[in-house]
């Protein structure tokens, strides 16, 4: 079954006749091919009782072609959506789910045939489930994921899931009581810190992570440039000040932040323009916009951030 959103328009609401315990959020934009191979390993899970939502970005119609291609086997809910960001993409997917729990993962994912199965299992057996985020494992380039724990330095470091701050966005099972409530920041339009940022709302109000320590999925091994980038930058910032003021509040990690994690990241980016003065330069000048600019978004943000009533 394939239900599409044929108004292309933000406003309209998907009603899918029938309600599933988990759907399936994919955010997409011209990636037909991953796409394609991240639904044929949704085809063969174990664990049937689920349906898929997928946003797509993009401007052809390659997209809306795979989801029909998939739809006597799956049952996709098809949304039409140009804005900008993934963010508001996972906005979209969660404004239009009604399942019971909903798993976001990413086009480039390709899911064990048991992981939903196992998923669904984990939140089954958890006390007090609906205040908890579960994720696993994930192959990337012959690693395995772990939960991490920020730093104010910058950096981070493998953690247990109970004192971790967040886990790959790539795979999160997240239940309807927090979906519905907690809203990813539509600041974020460029990749990187989305799902940081999400997972630090999610804990300052409450939310806890369980970590399966077993292989749930496989991720697509296409390198990406790992380049500064000034929406990701900007967007490290503002989660870094978000932790330290309002998750584990600390002057201490605050001031750290602010002139050893700043430095830190601002050396280790600029290594290698060592041998191009000019590439330098305008690195320089493109990291200290970055970092002004988060700050300046946060401090925009500052009275949503303090109402209770937005769930940020």
């Amino acid at each position: 079954m394939l239900t599409i959103n044929t108004h292309n328009s933000d406003n309209y609401m998907c009603s899918p006749a029938k309600k599933y315990s988990i759907s399936v959020g994919i955010p997409t934009k011209d990636r037909k091919d991953k796409l394609k191979k991240c639904l044929e390993a949704l085809e063969n899970q174990t664990f049937k009782d689920f349906n898929v939502i997928i946003v797509d970005g993009s401007e052809g119609e390659e997209t809306k072609e795979i989801c029909f291609q998939f739809s006597n086997v799956l049952n996709i809910v098809y949304i039409k959506s140009l804005k900008l960001g993934v963010s508001r993409a996972r906005k979209l997917i969660a404004e239009n789910c009604q399942s019971e729990i909903l798993l976001y993962i990413d086009d480039d994912v390709y899911l064990l045939e048991d992981c939903i199965s196992k998923l669904f299992g984990r939140y089954k057996n958890l006390k007090n489930r609906d205040n908890y985020i579960i994720s696993g494992q994930i192959k990337y380039f012959g690693n395995l994921t772990t939960p991490i724990k920020l730093t104010p330095q910058g950096g981070g470091f493998p953690a247990p899931a109970s004192n971790a701050d967040y886990f790959v966005s790539a795979l999160m099972f997240v239940p309807k009581t927090l979906y519905q409530s907690i809203p990813w920041n539509e600041r974020f339009v460029s990749w990187g810190f989305e799902e940081v940022l999400y997972l630090l709302i999610c804990k300052r109000h409450g939310a806890k992570l369980s970590w399966i320590n077993s292989l749930l999925a496989v991720h697509d091994n296409e390198r990406q440039e790992n380049q500064l980038s000034v929406g990701t930058e900007t967007n490290r910032a503002y989660t870094m000040l978000y932790k330290h003021v309002f998750v584990e509040p600390s002057i201490v990690n605050l001031l750290t932040l602010e002139s050893v994690g700043f430095l830190r990241n601002l050396n280790i980016n600029s290594i290698a323009y060592l041998f191009s003065p000019k590439k330098l330069v305008f690195f320089i000048f493109s990291y200290v916009y970055s970092w002004a600019r988060g700050h300046l978004w946060f401090l925009k943000d500052l009275s949503i951030f303090k109402s209770p009533s937005n769930g940020m």
